[in-house]
This record gives C-alpha cells, sequence and structure tokens, in this order.
C-alpha cells in the first residue's frame, strides 16, 4: 500500500515533468555540437578537463578527467550528458513544486497542478536553452539543483541551515558560476510562500546576499590561485579590471538583453504575458480583502532580481573581454513562472483560478513549441557543419591520394560577406556557422583522429592571388586550392 503511494504522489509526478523535459528536447538528445563542442572534442576529455579547471568549473573538470580513462565515444557523452540534464532539471522543478505545495494553504487540485506549471517555467524558461547545447550541461543542470536545495535549505528555522545552504551554493559554483542567478530570486519566492514577516524576510535576503557574496569571492579566488599556480596560463589570468567601465558595459547590455532575449523567444509573446500576469496579480491584489500590502514589495524586488542578479558577476570581470550570454542570463526567462505563483497566492475563487491555468497554459504550450523547435535548429545546424566539414575532408583526402602528400596547413579567407549564422530568422547561439567563427573553425577542421592542421589567415596577397573576386553563396570547387602540404581556403 506504501509503494502505491509513493507512486502515485512521487515517483509518477517527477516521470511525468521528466518525460515532458525529454519530448520537447528530443531533438537535442541526437549527437550535435555547439561551437564549444567541435574544440571539446577535437582537444579530448584530459585538454579539456584542463580548460574547464582554468576557469573553476572543478565538476566539470572532474567529469571529463574521469571520462579520460573511458573509451566512451564523444557523441555517446552527448546523448547521455542531454539525458541526464533533463534527470536534474525535472529534479529541480519537482523539487519546487512540491516545496510551494506544501507550503500553500491552497488545497485545490487544480492549484497545485499550476504550481508544478509555474515551477517548469522557472527552469525550463526560454534562456535554460542555450544550457541544452552545450556536452557538459549535466553538470550545470546540477548546479541548478543545488542553487534551489541552497535556497530551501535558508528558508528552514535552524541557524545550522545557513552553512548548509552555504555549501550548497558553493557547490553549484563548482558546478557553472552562471546558474547561481536563480539563488535570491527563489530565495525571496519561498520566503514569501512561507509568509514569514517582513522582519525576517529582510534578515534572510541579507544572509542570503552574504552567501551570494561569499560564493563569488570564492570563485574568483579559486580561478586565480589555479591560473597562478596549478595551470600557469598567460591567457587565462583575470585581465585589467575597471568598476566603472563594467558597470557601463552592463548598463548597455542590460538594455540590448530586455530587447532581444537572446532571439530566444519572441519577445512580444514574452512581454505580453508578463504584463498580462502582473494585471492578474493586481487585480486579485486589490478584490483580496485580506491582503498583505507589502507582498506588492516583494513582487517588485523579486522580479529586479530576475533582472539584475545576471549581472553582478560582470561587475568583476575582464573589463577587456567582459560578456554575457543566455547561459548566465537564466532567472531573467523565469519572470512568468514567478509571477504566475504570486498570482496563485492571491487566488480566491474558481474564476481568478481558471483565468490563472488558461494564461500560464497557453504560454506552457508556447514554451513547448520553442524548445522543440529550438533544439531541432541547433540539430540541423550541426548537420550543415558536417556537411561542410565533410567536403572539406573528403577535398583534402583526395588530393593527398592523388598526389602522395598530406596536408598539415589550412590557410583561410573570407570573402567580402560571411554571415554568421545560417539563418537571419534565429540570430541565436543555435545557428552560428562553424565556418564563420575563425576560433570554432580552427577546432573543427582537426575533430577527425590523427589529422592536425594549422589553420591560420592568409594574408591579403595570397587572397588577391588565389581569389581574386571571387564571391560564392555555397560550396564551390574554386574554393579549395592547394599548393604542395597547404590547402588556401575561401570561406562564403
Amino acid at each position: 500500500m506504501q509503494i502505491k503511494k509513493i507512486l502515485k504522489s512521487n515517483l509518477m509526478k517527477y516521470f511525468l515533468i521528466l518525460f515532458i523535459g525529454l519530448i520537447i528536447t528530443l531533438p537535442a538528445i541526437i549527437p550535435s555540437y555547439n561551437l564549444d563542442g567541435y574544440c571539446n572534442f577535437a582537444s579530448g576529455y584530459l585538454l579539456t578537463a584542463g580548460n574547464f579547471l582554468k576557469s573553476a568549473r572543478l565538476f566539470t573538470a572532474l567529469m571529463f578527467y574521469l571520462l579520460s580513462f573511458t573509451k566512451i565515444p564523444y557523441s555517446f557523452f552527448s546523448i547521455l550528458s542531454l539525458i541526464f540534464s533533463n534527470v536534474f532539471n525535472s529534479l529541480a522543478v519537482y523539487k519546487l513544486g512540491s516545496y510551494i505545495n506544501n507550503k500553500n494553504i491552497n488545497k485545490n487540485k487544480l492549484a497545485k497542478l499550476i504550481t508544478f506549471i509555474c515551477s517548469f517555467l522557472i527552469f525550463y524558461n526560454p534562456m535554460v536553452l542555450e544550457l541544452f547545447l552545450f556536452e557538459e550541461s549535466v553538470i550545470m543542470f546540477l548546479g541548478v539543483y543545488l542553487t534551489l536545495l541552497s535556497a530551501i535549505k535558508l528558508c528552514e528555522t535552524n541557524k545550522r541551515n545557513v552553512a548548509f545552504s552555504l555549501v550548497y551554493l558553493i557547490l553549484g559554483t563548482c558546478c557553472y558560476q552562471g546558474v547561481i542567478c536563480y539563488y535570491l530570486p527563489i530565495l525571496l519566492l519561498l520566503l514569501v510562500v512561507n509568509k514569514f514577516d517582513f522582519k525576517t524576510i529582510i534578515q534572510k535576503i541579507v544572509i542570503g546576499g552574504i552567501i551570494y557574496g561569499l560564493c563569488l569571492i570564492i570563485s574568483y579566488v579559486l580561478v586565480k590561485f589555479i591560473n597562478s599556480y596549478i595551470i600557469i596560463d598567460v591567457n587565462s589570468r583575470l585581465g585589467r579590471l575597471d568598476i566603472i567601465e563594467n558597470i557601463q558595459f552592463i548598463i548597455q547590455t542590460l538594455k540590448i538583453i530586455v530587447l532581444e532575449l537572446f532571439d530566444y523567444i519572441n519577445i512580444y509573446w514574452f512581454y505580453i504575458v508578463n504584463i498580462i500576469l502582473i494585471i492578474l496579480f493586481l487585480y486579485l491584489f486589490c478584490k483580496n480583502k485580506e491582503k498583505n500590502k507589502l507582498i506588492l514589495l516583494y513582487l517588485f524586488v523579486n522580479i529586479s532580481l530576475c533582472i539584475l542578479m545576471p549581472f553582478v558577476p560582470n561587475l568583476g570581470m575582464n573589463s577587456d573581454a567582459n560578456y554575457t550570454a543566455a547561459r548566465m542570463c537564466l532567472s531573467i526567462g523565469s519572470t512568468v513562472g514567478i509571477l504566475g505563483i504570486y498570482c496563485l497566492l492571491q487566488v480566491d475563487n474558481k474564476f481568478s483560478l481558471y483565468s490563472l491555468i488558461t494564461i500560464i497554459g497557453v504560454y506552457t504550450i508556447y514554451i513547448f513549441t520553442i524548445y522543440f523547435h529550438t533544439t531541432y535548429i541547433q540539430y540541423d545546424t550541426y548537420k550543415k557543419d558536417m556537411n561542410y566539414l565533410n567536403t572539406l575532408f573528403e577535398k583534402i583526402d583526395n588530393y593527398e591520394k592523388d598526389n602522395n602528400v598530406k596536408v598539415t596547413k589550412i590557410y583561410y579567407a573570407h570573402d567580402s560577406k560571411v554571415d554568421s549564422h545560417y539563418s537571419k530568422k534565429t540570430m541565436n547561439s543555435t545557428n552560428y556557422r562553424v565556418m564563420a567563427i575563425d576560433w570554432a573553425m580552427d577546432c573543427a577542421v582537426s575533430i577527425r583522429e590523427n589529422h592536425r592542421y594549422l589553420y591560420t589567415k592568409m594574408t591579403d596577397e595570397e587572397k588577391l592571388k588565389y581569389f581574386a573576386n571571387m564571391e560564392y553563396d555555397s560550396i564551390n570547387d574554386k574554393q579549395f586550392v592547394f599548393v604542395d602540404d597547404a590547402l588556401y581556403l575561401l570561406i562564403f
């Protein structure tokens, strides 16, 4: 009887979430590489482990180090990583949904379903899509789960849980620093769900801020130590730090991100749903006679944290190479799920409950289509990349066979216009053309075992000599010019 109860109340819910996650990311589970993936593949497990160690991504480095003792093909590892990425992310959805349902006094089954859907939208949001493009994503999603556990621990009243919260967040940071942007937004959400008084919420947010800050400092010190004493590499140093310049970068970048959202979702859909939920929340808030007026402040701060937390690490980055990406801005995409839970806390009748499930239900179906479509684009991009690379390798093999010479150098040049993406309809990281990104192509030409080439840009004189006035928009034999042990390659 107990087993049946567990299957019904826990495992079945979790496996349903996992099944949905696997279905909507199915194209990503088919072997495919993003730009970094070509470099990891070409470098091999051991060298890749060292590269991650330089960034203090300790668990990722450990994973690749252990893989170096195995004969697991990189393509098979890619499949396993994507499957277990969903395992951890689904676990985060289930854990958050269960926790909120246990704390929320609303026992309505539909309300409980809404909680799980909103939890799903927090962890399967548009920005999270980029994590699924990376072969090491399993560790990234482990970091997401550890970040959630850290926030949950800090919500508990036992003082020892502050230490547990710190440990969990340190471990999450060692998985991937970008995932801890979730920490304070989720912490505040859980504190509101717990209905703590204002003083307690302030105290715990301050403690959470200290824990978050300590984790960033620890990560900074680890990077500094590793690059100074373990893997000494001049190119890995932290570089010049200018706080004022970094603040200017954050302001400029924030404007762009808010307007584009890295092209992982239609911005009109995203903002319309957010605005509708805000209107619904305000309606429910005004209608609620026993309302907690502070919840308006909590919601404002919660959304602000979602938007701003991803940029805190940018304050301490190398000012000459400061950057951000969707995988570093996970909390920005979580606002719909968080707003949905705030609305749920104000719901007091079936009409408002049905209104809420309709809004988030439609949005969830939209997210399903985005996930499947976007992960398919990545797979399609991989096929196009490999078609180009296989053509390149075939040209080299035929030349070597016909002339009894081994090609060791590839000199490349671009024609006057080289598109960075295959399609301008999708301008995110799923759609980069590997041949258009110099550092990625440098790795890609060496993905074949026992084939290594010096890949470097040709001089202007050489380009003029071999490819004067040549322009292409598809593969052509004239783009490949062989001279002795060198290939002169024109990229269209």
